[in-house]
């Protein structure tokens, strides 16, 4: 097993994905169940071999919207 501690450049990989340039996807998601309407969404990063997702979910679509939009334009 390797020693992270003492190889630096092993670690240099991870790149934080995680910024406005890095976007590769924005999507909803809307499905009922037999009570009420569910929404959901996500916005996915890369960069290089590092990804991440951020996810929301909400009471409705204006709010869903909402949410993503302040995330989006806190980047």
């Amino acid at each position: 097993m390797r020693d992270l501690t003492e190889d630096s450049n092993y670690l240099s990989i991870i790149q934080d994905p995680f910024s406005k340039s890095c976007i590769t996807s924005v999507s909803t998601h809307c499905f009922r169940t037999s009570i009420k309407f569910h929404y959901q969404g996500r916005v996915e990063f890369k960069r290089g071999n590092t990804e991440g997702t951020q996810k929301f979910v909400a009471s409705s679509f204006k709010d869903l919207s909402n949410q993503m939009d302040i995330f989006i334009k806190s980047l």
